[in-house]
Parts: C-alpha cells; structure tokens; sequence
C-alpha cells in the first residue's frame, strides 16, 4: 500500500500521523502543502470530491486504494484495515 500524508509546516496532528505510521514500520511519503503546489492541489481536489462544504485542512494521509483519512486518527482505520485483511 501506498502511503501520501498530506502536511504542513507546524502541524502538530501532522507530527501524529508520521509518528503512528513510524511506530507500525509503514514506509509513506510526505507532501508539504505549503511548498508543494501539486500536493496542495491535491488536498483542495480531495475536499472539492469527498467534502466539498468544508476548509481543506491537514492532515490528510492517502492509504492507496483504501481510502482517504481526514485528520490524525489514523490509528482507527489502520485497525480496521488489519481485522479486514485477517478476514
């Protein structure tokens, strides 16, 4: 699985994310909003899709085709991605 979190400079929930995706060993790569244009055009295309009445805000983290997580809890569908697999 490919791994995006879409961050920002002092973005604490940010720290979160990579901090939890660190202590499971998952390899994933970080995309600045703020010195990344394409990354920023992502988070707005993802807010545009997924949740068009709201701000974009990070974190975003990407989990390849198993969808998209808005904010740091991570933890909650990194859990229910594992019980799935061991289904």
């Amino acid at each position: 699985m490919t791994i995006t979190v879409l961050t920002q400079p002092g973005c604490a929930a940010c720290t979160w994310v990579t901090r939890t995706l660190d202590a499971e060993g998952l390899p994933y790569q970080l995309r600045d909003v703020r010195s990344d244009p394409a990354g920023a055009d992502l988070l707005r295309g993802i807010y545009a899709r997924l949740r068009p009445d709201m701000h974009p805000a990070t974190p975003v983290t990407i989990l390849g085709d198993d969808g998209v997580v808005f904010g740091p809890d991570i933890r909650s569908r990194l859990r229910e991605l594992r019980q799935a697999a061991a289904a």
